[in-house]
């Protein structure tokens, strides 16, 4: 289930118990369901390598098994090949023979310090897909988070045109702990129904980095139209 249960206006004062009774929550919808990826289970294991995210690295191996970036066709791609576990930025300068992460041993002192000056690219993944005739009323594309770190935030951009940023995501230094969940977060980015068009359309979800550690892990992303709304 996309979403998180929130209670407020809860008051407890010392020693009381409080009978909250029901519950109920109805998840947040901001329209029809257009396309969906992943699994909203607050992890990224349903994608390429999510079964073996532990083993050191990995991340280093994405300019071999994406060597033009991420290109998801929806109807036609399959997440669990096709969508990284993580969406990290290229060395540039391919250095990737030290362990960078493992601080606690004093020969990798100077991998520690060249890790976080070596330049990096920022990765760009787009997502195509079909619209049977043009939008109208709100586009909201919500993207649930299961890992980032310092400084991470995600610009997307549909058919070219920039329409919001995550701005900064929690810093939980997931992928460089070779781990595949941590703080979960959700950001949703609405934008005009218009830019959307019969026939082919691009999302583009350029994730800005300025060190190595700078990976970002989706846990699903889900585009959902409300044609009704007023713009």
């Amino acid at each position: 289930m996309l979403g998180e249960f929130t209670l407020t206006n809860v008051v407890i004062t010392n020693g009381q118990s409080l009978a909250v009774g029901d519950l109920p929550w109805t998840p947040v919808r901001y329209g029809r369901t257009v396309w969906e990826i992943g699994v909203p289970d607050r992890t990224a294991r349903e994608f390429r390598h999510g079964d073996h995210y532990w083993q050191w690295g990995l991340y280093y191996d994405y300019p071999q098994d994406f060597p033009n970036d991420v290109n998801f066709i929806i109807g036609q791609s399959d997440w669990h090949r096709d969508w990284n576990y993580v969406q990290p930025p290229r060395l540039l300068s391919g250095n990737v023979t030290d362990n960078p992460d493992d601080e606690d041993q004093p020969d990798n002192a100077a991998a520690v310090a060249r890790s976080w000056r070596d330049p990096v690219r920022e990765t760009p993944w787009s997502i195509q897909f079909q619209m049977p005739g043009d939008g109208r009323g709100k586009a909201t594309l919500r993207l649930a988070f299961c890992g980032t770190h310092l400084g991470c935030h995600v610009e997307v951009f549909v058919n070219g045109k920039s329409v919001g940023d995550t701005g900064i995501l929690p810093s939980t230094s997931t992928m460089q702990r070779d781990g595949i969940r941590a703080y979960w977060v959700e950001r949703p980015i609405s934008f005009d129904g218009h830019l959307l068009t019969k026939g082919t359309n691009t999302i583009k979800l350029l994730s800005h980095a300025n060190s190595w550690a700078q990976g970002v892990m989706y846990d699903y992303l889900r585009l959902e139209l409300n044609e009704a709304a007023v713009n």
